[in-house]
């Protein structure tokens, strides 16, 4: 059986002005049952499966969950996504998707939808190499690959920033990849994860998975020129 854990699982989601910021979407999974006024659960198989256990997402063959809202004309400047993952074994793979449609592609057997994928995969073995892989929901070529190793049963901090025509990636707190890209099919977030190997478990844990926009760069200006005036003043 396929099995995906994500445990003390936090979304937040914000929008961004010069003068407020304000929480659109935050969910820490706690309770028994997932919020749909919040998400969408994506079952591409008869036997898939999402369910809330006590402030952890479950997922089951390659189950996932994807926004109710696309916050596409929403959010002002980058967003930033963060958090923290562990993987539990050799099979495990788990997979962030940006500028996402949420909706499940045809006949695809990993349960994709449309959008960026950002996934983090362990390994070796003979199915995949490990790495940080990034790629498109119209099945192109991954169009980055990092070989960093993820061992199973340690944590790892990620930062996925998604500027509109770029993404980069942080592990660590060390950058992994920066790629202009305009792909795009809509303005939802996906989770979701799987094994790399058939017939094999992966299971992968989330912590503290927050979304948040960084300050665009009139953001930025508008409070410098805020500062030089309020310094002039003095």
């Amino acid at each position: 059986m396929r099995n995906l854990i994500i445990s003390a699982f936090t979304v937040t989601l914000f929008i961004s002005s010069l003068s407020a910021e304000v929480v659109v979407l935050q969910d820490s999974f706690d309770g028994n049952s997932l919020d749909v006024s919040k998400w969408n659960t994506l079952l591409p198989y008869s036997n898939s499966v999402v369910s809330v256990q006590d402030g952890f997402l479950r997922t089951i063959s390659r189950g996932g969950v994807v926004t109710q809202s696309d916050f596409s004309d929403q959010i002002i400047g980058p967003i930033m996504i963060s958090g923290s993952f562990r993987l539990a074994n050799s099979f495990s793979v788990f997979e962030v998707w940006l500028r996402s449609d949420g909706i499940l592609i045809p006949g695809n057997s990993n349960g994709w939808v449309g959008g960026i994928m950002v996934g983090f995969w362990s390994g070796p073995n003979y199915w995949s190499s490990p790495g940080l892989k990034i790629g498109y929901s119209d099945l192109t070529p991954n169009i980055f690959t990092d070989s960093i190793t993820f061992n199973p049963d340690q944590i790892y901090n990620f930062k996925i920033t998604d500027g509109g025509s770029w993404i980069s990636v942080d592990i660590d707190g060390v950058r992994r990849a920066t790629l202009l890209t305009q792909f795009s099919t809509g303005g939802k977030v996906a989770l979701n994860g799987r094994q790399n190997l058939d017939g094999q478990v992966g299971q992968v844990d989330v912590f503290g998975l927050q979304i948040i926009p960084e300050p665009s760069p009139l953001t930025l200006f508008g409070f410098g020129l805020a500062l030089l005036i309020a310094k002039r003043r003095k």
